[in-house]
């Protein structure tokens, strides 16, 4: 059996694509890092990617990465 690895990088232009099966491209998404580096955000969110947070997730940021994109999950769910 052969298992496709990808990255989230590599995912998210998949989805973004319109080539998913599973997610529409608009489908809203949150880059997380366990190894934050400097331009880890720009390069995700260049990617196409909505928003990023490094681990370990801090709840507070959490909470306001989810808030950044909600209207976006609204307008996701209702398309």
């Amino acid at each position: 059996m052969n298992t496709i690895i990808m990255d989230g990088v590599e995912a998210t232009r998949g989805i973004r694509s319109g080539n998913s099966r599973a997610l529409g491209p608009q489908f809203p998404i949150i880059a997380m890092n366990a190894y934050a580096m400097t331009g880890d955000r720009e390069r995700f969110l260049e990617a196409s990617m909505n928003d990023y947070i490094a681990k370990p997730v801090q709840v507070e940021e959490l909470k306001k990465a989810l808030d950044r994109v909600a209207p976006l999950i609204v307008k996701w769910k209702t398309s």
